[in-house]
């Protein structure tokens, strides 16, 4: 007599809390927040919404009887009933819809006018009676159970006033227009000091493939080597003959007189990185 295996069921912690299948919601445990969530605001009904802004101050007033006829303008051309009546049905039913075109447009646009005009009004409305309850309130006397129960205080101390005269007000305004003043031409001369200085070094500047071949062999020439190819250090009499054959030397080392000068001569301050008088020839001379 054959006897059955005994079968292992596997069993899922999911599944074994939730009777649900993998399609509920419900499958998945989330964890959900201790206080209820807010209620959504709701959007009344019967309210329009926002339009776009059509009537722009920099474009011609779409709502008025001018504008209206030039972009609604009446049908010119008449064309010639087809014999079809299918084709005629067609083009009556053409006709109707572009004449339907332009009266929307034009009925859109004198109701969008009429309700800016509406909405402007109110708020201007608003605006002026807020105004008014403003001044009122402080124009108005203090009343007498707050006068009567203020703190000890001599009536010529008290201060009537409800805004703070600011005496040097004129005084101040001068002095940061004359703040800003100066800012902007201290901008602009730096910007011509910048100028300057880019014209003065645009000398440096590679232009050409010579010059670039020219500046990479000056940069990175190779030294005599020695036999087991170390790169040998210039000697004394090498460094003292190259300072011999130069004959240059630099403004600091011959005082910042030549650098006023050279100032003074191009309109604005002399870079110091750079060689500027040959000794040899102001010996000679």
């Amino acid at each position: 007599m054959l006897h059955r295996a005994p079968t292992v069921r596997r069993t899922f912690s999911t599944t074994a809390r939730r009777l649900v299948g993998p399609e509920s919601p419900a499958y998945i445990e989330v964890p959900t927040v201790k206080l209820p969530n807010p209620v959504p605001k709701r959007t009344p009904k019967g309210q329009l919404p926002a339009p776009k802004t059509v009537f722009l101050p920099s474009q011609p007033d779409k709502g008025s009887d001018e504008w209206l006829a030039a972009a609604t303008p009446k049908r010119t051309r008449t064309r010639v009933p087809s014999e079809n009546p299918e084709i005629h049905a067609f083009q009556k039913w053409h006709l109707a819809m572009a004449n339907k075109r332009r009266q929307n447009l034009r009925e859109g646009l004198q109701e969008l006018k009429k309700r800016k005009e509406t909405t402007e009004t109110k708020r201007k409305e608003v605006f002026k009676k807020r105004t008014e309850e403003r001044n009122h309130a402080l124009e108005k006397a203090e009343r007498e159970d707050v006068r009567l129960t203020l703190p000890s205080v001599l009536s010529a101390m008290r201060i009537e006033e409800k805004v703070l005269p600011d005496p040097r007000r004129e005084e101040r305004l001068v002095e940061m227009a004359g703040r800003v003043k100066a800012k902007e031409e201290k901008k602009v001369v730096d910007r011509q000091q910048l100028i300057h200085e880019l014209y003065i070094n645009s000398s440096k500047f590679i232009l050409t493939e010579m010059e670039l071949d020219a500046a990479i062999m000056a940069e990175f020439k190779e030294s005599t080597p020695d036999y087991l190819g170390r790169i040998q250090p210039p000697s004394m009499k090498d460094m003292l003959s190259q300072n011999e054959r130069s004959g240059f030397a630099k403004p600091e080392d011959i005082g910042s007189v030549v650098l006023d000068v050279g100032g003074a001569l191009t309109g604005g301050r002399m870079p110091a990185d750079r060689n500027y008088i040959n000794l040899n020839t102001l010996y000679n001379a």
